[in-house]
């Protein structure tokens, strides 16, 4: 369960970091924003190890 709410974390960053940086100059915030999500999809479709 912790695993599920770490992933909708980083979604939520993602869209977070979107927002602010589509409201003005943040090209650091889009960056991040971009990082945020390829970690989330990159948890969502990782195989379990065990």
């Amino acid at each position: 369960m912790k695993r599920h709410v770490i992933t909708i974390l980083f979604l939520v960053v993602a869209i977070a970091c979107y927002a602010i940086g589509a409201a003005g100059p943040g090209t650091a915030f889009l960056i991040v924003g971009g990082i945020a999500e390829l970690t989330f999809w990159l948890r969502i479709f990782k195989r379990d190890q065990s």
